[in-house]
């Protein structure tokens, strides 16, 4: 019984996950440090009610107030965001509506209730002023990391807190143009990854304009996002296994960790309890295992006893757990489980070459191997 390959098409470098040593400071690169800021902004759904104050060079004031929806779709990256308006009467009702693509252009729209329509924004809208502020409507949501190529500038204390600054700059014309920024420089919280300030350049290399976050409070630790539990895959694959049966479903095709760039490959015990889960309850299903995209070694997070830790994890490591995975559930309860190869595509814009486009083609030929692979005997029973 040979194992199915499956190809994932994805832009962005992904985070990896927890094995080895304790990442340190000097181990991060600035695409690692915008990588974690990218992700930390992830939350599964939440909703809140702000007020925006317009200050202008002579002091007066407006204000504008809104409610905001967010909630993650299930690649556990991209959003679908509302921002609805309730005051002032002369904005009241008007709505912004933004589905994020990882691989693809957001979509988003605006709706005039004076009007009694939407309009749907086109990417050139991004550096339009969001509501008559100095936000434009790109500052909303954070880019993918691989549009820009970032250079970390040293560390620096903001307000007290010590932060990487990393400067930004878009790699092509095209996302310069529509974001109507040349580059920017971040300072990022070295204890949570969050921005502490933000400098936005023109596209003729002049300071437009500061943002400044203050004020920060942890609500809740984000358990799901920064490693998990095997429990808590336990359990999410029993909820998952629960609701198909609800709607009458009984086979599905899953990537194990929700999607191209959360893959739970760094310890087999995280498979184990999801499919173990799975087993009881008796559906069938198709669980796609296999390395992130590079570059290697990846970093991402566990939580233990309310403590985080972050490790990397190298290719091998990443080959090495899928293939303990696939060897002991392909084929497991009574064959009703299924495991599969999965194997990042590369984005044509990388156009990799020599030593780079030779060690892609080594991974590549390392995970197909895994193809190969028949199955023990059932050890899950």
């Amino acid at each position: 019984m040979k194992v199915p390959a499956v190809a994932v098409g994805s832009a962005l470098t992904v985070l990896g996950l927890c094995f080895g040593g304790d990442v340190t400071a000097a181990e991060l690169n600035a695409h690692d440090v915008m990588q974690k800021n990218f992700f930390v902004a992830k939350i599964k759904s939440f909703k809140s009610i702000g007020t925006m104050v317009l200050i202008n060079d002579k002091g007066q004031t407006r204000e504008r107030k809104s409610s905001t929806y967010s909630v993650l779709q299930p690649n556990g990256i991209d959003s679908k965001l509302l921002v609805k308006f309730t005051f002032p009467t002369d904005i009241k009702g008007t709505a912004f509506l933004q589905v994020e693509h990882i691989e693809a252009d957001d979509d988003e729209w605006i709706y005039l209730p004076a009007l009694g329509k939407s309009r749907r924004l086109v990417a050139n809208n991004k550096k339009d002023s969001f509501v008559g502020s100095d936000f434009s409507y790109g500052d909303i949501s954070l880019p993918s990391v691989e549009l820009y190529e970032h250079r970390l500038l040293g560390s620096e204390a903001v307000d007290g807190q010590d932060c990487y600054k990393v400067e930004s700059t878009p790699k092509t014309e095209s996302t310069r143009d529509n974001s109507g920024y040349c580059r920017k420089i971040t300072w990022l919280r070295k204890n949570n990854f969050v921005e502490a300030k933000v400098e936005y350049y023109d596209l003729s290399n002049r300071l437009l304009k500061t943002q400044v976050v203050s004020q920060l409070k942890l609500l809740e630790p984000d358990t799901q996002r920064c490693g998990s539990t095997p429990e808590f895959w336990h359990a999410d694959a029993q909820l998952a296994g629960l609701e198909r049966l609800k709607f009458g479903v009984t086979t599905s095709v899953n990537f194990f960790g929700g999607g191209a760039d959360v893959y739970r490959v760094d310890d087999p015990k995280y498979g184990d309890a999801y499919l173990n889960a799975i087993k009881d309850i008796g559906v069938r299903w198709f669980l796609g295992v296999g390395p992130r995209r590079g570059p290697y070694p990846s970093s991402f997070s566990e939580w233990n006893g309310g403590v985080r830790r972050d490790f990397n994890v190298p290719f091998e490591r990443q080959i090495q757990v899928s293939e303990t995975l696939i060897r002991k559930w392909n084929g497991a309860a009574d064959g009703r489980v299924r495991m599969a190869v999965i194997f990042p595509t590369i984005s044509p814009d990388e156009k990799l070459q020599d030593a780079a486009l030779e060690e892609m083609k080594r991974e590549a030929r390392a995970a197909r191997e895994l193809e190969r692979i028949e199955p023990w005997l059932d050890q899950s029973s």
